[in-house]
């Protein structure tokens, strides 16, 4: 089991006064931490619409220089230094996605550091401390 740990801002609900550590198993949430009980209680409810919310359907990197960590994901996700996952949802992606859930929420960290491991085994870092590396 891996897990993700989300300090920024969720969809639908907005800044993050707890960082949310999410339990993962073979690419879907098993289960929330957080010392924010409310925040555990509501994103459980938000997930447990069907099984495919729960379900890592999209990643993305904020690429945007005037783009600001505001609690609105629309430009949250744009910012520099950030990176987001989104579960749920992504049937109507280009290239077609098979997550055909009722839902779509993006989790967004600050300052991530990323590592892609391929199915070789070899791994590149892509971004560090919110840092692309190029």
């Amino acid at each position: 089991m891996v897990w993700l740990f989300f300090n920024a801002s969720i969809g639908d609900i907005g800044m993050l006064t707890h960082p949310l550590k999410v339990f993962l198993s073979h690419g879907k949430i098993k289960r929330f931490e957080s010392e924010n009980e409310e925040l555990i209680k509501r994103i459980t409810a938000l997930t447990d619409v069907d099984d495919d919310a729960k379900v890592i359907g999209e990643l993305g990197i904020g690429v945007n220089p005037g783009a600001h960590i505001t609690g609105n994901m629309l430009e949250d996700e744009k910012a520099i230094g950030t990176a987001h996952i989104a579960f749920g949802n992504n049937a109507d992606f280009p290239g077609g996605g098979k997550n055909n859930s009722r839902i779509h929420r993006d989790y967004l960290f600050f300052r991530p550091t990323i590592q892609v491991t391929y199915t070789d085994g070899k791994k590149t870092l892509i971004m560090k401390n919110g840092e692309m590396i190029l």
